[in-house]
């Protein structure tokens, strides 16, 4: 396993450390702080090395700052603020002082909208910010005395963001993201380079300072990929959760339960190696290691947003299409959505696309030495899968090969 240690860039050198687990210890540089990084024996980032174990993982609080959870693990106080959550473990409203802010859903679970109002001058919004959505990407946003902004993103890394587009004819501009090896915007330059907006991005998305000294504000709340800042509360939103970079976690346990690991709060061991931008699982869409009897049931197999366990097809129409890997869940509303969202990945990420080819040949070497000492029904399974397989390459192939979208 290959782990990131010393970048060279023009911030200068940044050096990273780990422990034998893989953890993130460390982060040192010329611009930068000597962070250091504590655990406990269940991945809870802690304040320093001699606190105590969490209790649950639910982490009492951080800093100065105090938690306090519901009977659902879902955080309801921090800092100055009361939180409230759904039935469906969406944060709906944040009160703050004199300010509360309300958020509504779409039916997919995305955000579509935010209001700030004050808690006693009436119906008006402070600030509303509105949220259009390409699938599970953020793709354009209208905050309120701003207008629209258009997100583009990297072809190959589809959290990436490349670039932004605000305004229209003559007055439209074009914004470009520099980011690290996680896709976690550090610089935003205009088209004629000038630097409008510089971070001060901490090893968990914290942004602990606007380092830019442009004078003026830029509109920035691209952290850590698929995170959006929301300067009102602190948290990052992250698709399916909230985070709060203080600490580096999730502030509700994970929809997925235990298949998105033990610690239902965790963001990931290993910020600079993983991401997890539907804030579910840093291994979600990750293709199965291929043992034999697995995939001589289930095929080339992965987990979908939501803990659905899918499997890879190639189609009749020289494509790929998805079916359930447990037949008991076939039709269910949670299954359908799966589906639906392995396609468009697929569409647009050539690293799931190549994924599959990896483990696809690794699948065929498998069943095929397996297939040697099999006999009767169990030789005709394991000879039927490797024929599967290599459709699936080729279809996949093909795809690449015709540049679709990536």
């Amino acid at each position: 396993m290959a782990f990131l240690t010393p970048v060279r860039r023009l911030r200068g050198s940044v050096v990273y450390s780990y422990d034998r687990s893989g953890y993130l210890t460390g982060r040192s540089g010329q611009m930068y702080d000597h962070d250091r990084y504590y655990y406990d024996k269940a991945g809870n980032l802690l304040d320093n090395e001699g606190q105590g174990a969490v209790m649950s993982n639910r982490l009492p609080g951080c800093g100065r700052d105090r938690y306090g959870y519901n009977e659902w693990g879902e955080l309801t106080t921090r800092r100055d603020q009361q939180l409230e959550w759904n039935a469906q473990g969406q944060l709906t409203r944040v009160i703050s002082g004199n300010t509360e802010t309300h958020y509504g859903y779409d039916a997919l679970g995305r955000r579509t909208r935010k209001a700030t109002y004050g808690r006693h001058t009436g119906h008006t919004a402070r600030s509303r910010t509105d949220f259009v959505w390409e699938g599970f990407r953020l793709l354009q946003e209208n905050v309120q005395q701003q207008g629209w902004r258009t997100y583009l993103y990297d072809a190959e890394q589809p959290y990436t963001p490349v670039a932004s587009v605000t305004g229209r004819g003559e007055s439209r501009q074009v914004w470009y993201y520099h980011t690290d090896v996680t896709g976690t915007p550090q610089e935003v330059t205009a088209a004629d380079g000038t630097l409008v907006w510089a971070g001060y991005i901490r090893g968990f998305g914290e942004n602990a300072a606007d380092i830019s000294n442009s004078g003026a504000y830029f509109h920035q709340p691209l952290r850590l990929p698929g995170q959006y800042f929301d300067d009102e509360t602190g948290l990052h939103y992250n698709l399916f959760r909230y985070y709060a970079p203080e600490c580096g976690r999730f502030v509700s346990q994970d929809p997925i339960g235990l298949r998105g690991g033990i610690n239902l709060y965790q963001y990931a061991p290993n910020p600079i190696r993983w991401i997890d931008p539907l804030g579910l699982d840093y291994t979600t869409w990750q293709i199965h290691s291929p043992g034999y009897g697995d995939v001589v049931q289930k095929g080339l197999h992965f987990y979908a947003p939501g803990g659905v366990e899918l499997s890879v097809r190639p189609d009749n129409k020289g494509g790929i299409t998805f079916t359930n890997a447990i037949p008991n869940e076939a039709g269910s509303p949670k299954v359908t959505k799966a589906i639906a969202l392995a396609k468009e990945h697929f569409e647009k990420d050539v690293r799931f696309r190549n994924d599959i080819l990896n483990k696809e040949n690794e699948a065929v070497q498998s069943v095929l030495d397996h297939a040697k000492r099999e006999t009767g029904s169990l030789r005709d399974l394991a000879n039927g899968r490797s024929r599967e397989f290599r459709d699936i390459a080729r279809n996949v192939e093909r795809h690449n090969t015709r540049g679709g979208c990536v």
